[in-house]
C-alpha cells in the first residue's frame, strides 16, 4: 500500500508530532510494510472462526477482600499532588450548580 509522504506528514502534525524529512521517509518504510501485512491479514478466509481475545483461556482468581490497615495521613498528605489543609487536593470534576 502507498502511503504518500504528504499524508504522512499531516498525520504527525495531527499527532502532535515534530519529524523531519528523514524521519517521515523512515516511518514511511514501516508504515507501508505494517499496512502491507494488515492487507494480507485481511485476505485470509476468516468466515466462521470465533473472535479469540486471548491465545489461551484465562483462569481468574479471585480473593476475598480483607480490610487492612490504611497509609498514614502524614504519607498520604506528602504523595499528594496537591493538599490543601489536612486533605488531598484534586480538581473540581462537577460544577456546584444543579
Amino acid at each position: 500500500m502507498n502511503l504518500p509522504l504528504d499524508e504522512l506528514r499531516a498525520l504527525s502534525r495531527l499527532a502532535g508530532l515534530q519529524l523531519d524529512d528523514q524521519q517521515l521517509l523512515g516511518y514511511q518504510a514501516d508504515l507501508q510494510g505494517i499496512l502491507a501485512l494488515a492487507a494480507r491479514l485481511a485476505e485470509l478466509p476468516l468466515a466462521g472462526v470465533e473472535p479469540c481475545p486471548y491465545p489461551r483461556p484465562l483462569t481468574l482468581t479471585l480473593q476475598p477482600d480483607r480490610p487492612g490497615p490504611g497509609l498514614p495521613r502524614e504519607v498520604v498528605l506528602r504523595l499528594a499532588p496537591a493538599v490543601a489543609g489536612e486533605r488531598v487536593r484534586v480538581p473540581r470534576v462537577v460544577d456546584g450548580e444543579g
